[in-house]
């Protein structure tokens, strides 16, 4: 699949100029081969990062003695943060389990990284007419063991924002740690604001946010393996830092997960900003709004559709009572249109959905076609058939003690679906299907099972 045909919305982030793509898979090759584990034998290293922080810094309002540490993508940023976070809890707590308190829709990241550092997690439900967590809820759930705060900006399953204002009012009364994610709309939100009022301050001029995540091979247009951790002060980072001078080699200081990583997407990412710049980031947003709003505006007017939520970014999310989502999604993929089926979760209250990341070469074309073709498609759209479902249920013994059979089953069904017809078939649907239908542990358990096979 050609991902740069602008009838994609999911996985890329195309900003429709590519020179800007040429421009950063040179700089990607120019420097694949140079290493950031030691930064006294490239020191070219030190100034990529701390000019790309600085430029962030700018863009998110950070102050003088803000900082900034180039990762290898959101979830590295994010268990960087939550280490950080940890440190600092322990240096007022001591040895009390540290807790993460989280929206519902917040990325699962976070949840990765509580089970990596031997953290807690606290999830906190997220309002089901705006998909957006109340602020008095979060404070409800701060406790005397709470390290850090998430919020999302915006969240990945509908693109909807957090208040961060308002949440930041609570944890810095309370001194605990606020993390802002913006890995999905940092490079969008901050730049949109004048045109939207409701976007709400997402940096450093929020007072009691103590670190933000911001991916650059999203909305950044870098290549992929490219983000950054901010931090309002450089001490909050040094819990973050691994050194180590008791062996007989080189001490060993990584300022991230990963110690030998190449410099390239770091690079990259680099040129990239250096290029675009605040005034070309700012006209890459201004497409991705046109472009969005002519999406939504499309989606509503079916009749049968509708976007979940008031996404305020560059992602959306669409549902439907009556029509079957997933097949919509096969009727669109034959029209070349790519998107990304989100199969929800009935006991969890989560709608089953089609998602879509909408990238400034949505803007110039592709979004008014996408819009007449999914009118064209919808009425062709099956109905929901849940009998359906549970009947295959019963065949496949699911609950019957036959659950890893089944599970096996479904993934060598997808691995030859993916290999010959690249996911186009009922299939998938049908594993989408499943995954909304059962209860979420049991999703897990047969989940691990299925893409065990699909990976042997």
């Amino acid at each position: 699949m050609d991902p740069w045909t602008g009838k994609v919305f999911t996985h890329i982030y195309d900003p429709g100029e590519p020179e800007l793509i040429e421009y950063a898979r040179g700089a990607l090759l120019r420097n694949y081969d140079k290493t950031m584990l030691d930064f006294t034998v490239y020191p070219s290293i030190v100034f990529y990062e701390t000019d790309l922080a600085r430029f962030l810094l700018g863009i998110f309002k950070g102050g003088e003695n803000s900082v900034g540490s180039f990762t290898y993508g959101g979830t590295e940023s994010i268990m960087l943060a939550a280490k950080s976070a940890r440190e600092y809890f322990k240096k007022k707590a001591g040895d009390a389990t540290p807790e993460i308190v989280l929206p519902e829709t917040a990325h699962p990241a976070f949840r990765k990284s509580a089970e990596y550092l031997g953290m807690r997690t606290n999830i906190v439900r997220a309002n089901r007419e705006t998909w957006t967590v109340d602020p008095a809820d979060i404070d409800s759930a701060i406790g005397k063991n709470t390290a850090m705060v998430v919020v999302s900006t915006p969240n990945y399953p509908y693109g909807t924002v957090d208040p961060v204002e308002e949440v930041a009012s609570t944890t810095r009364d309370k001194d605990v740690w606020l993390h802002v994610d913006a890995c999905l709309g940092g490079m969008i939100l901050p730049f949109l604001r004048e045109k939207d009022p409701e976007i709400p301050r997402v940096g450093f001029d929020v007072e009691g946010v103590y670190s933000i995540s911001v991916d650059m091979h999203k909305f950044g247009y870098a290549p992929k393996g490219s983000s950054m951790i901010l931090y309002r002060d450089k001490h909050l980072r040094l819990g973050q830092l691994y050194v180590n001078a008791s062996w007989p080699g080189y001490p060993l200081v990584n300022q991230a997960v990963l110690s030998t990583r190449s410099a390239g997407t770091l690079a990259a990412a680099w040129t990239i900003a250096r290029l675009l710049g605040y005034e070309g980031y700012s006209r890459m947003a201004e497409k991705i709004y046109k472009a969005r709003r002519t999406i939504e505006e499309g989606i509503n007017n079916t009749g049968s559709l509708y976007v979940i939520g008031k996404p305020k970014a560059g992602t959306l999310a669409f549902t439907s009572d009556k029509k079957n989502i997933f097949h919509l999604g096969r009727l669109l993929k034959k029209k070349g249109w790519i998107l990304q089926s989100q199969p929800g979760n009935r006991h969890l209250g989560y709608p089953p959905s089609l998602h879509m990341t909408i990238s400034p070469v949505h803007a110039e074309g592709p979004a008014d076609k996408f819009v007449e073709d999914l009118a064209m498609l919808v009425d062709e759209a099956e109905e929901w058939n849940w009998q359906l479902v549970e009947s295959i249920i019963q065949q496949l013994g699911l609950g019957q003690g036959h659950d890893r059979e089944a599970a096996a089953l479904m993934g060598r069904m997808v691995k030859e679906q993916l290999v010959s017809g690249g996911g186009e078939g009922e299939g998938l649907d049908l594993v989408n299907l499943l995954i909304y239908w059962l209860e979420p542990d049991k999703v897990e358990e047969l989940l691990k099972i299925a893409v065990n096979e699909i990976f042997s």
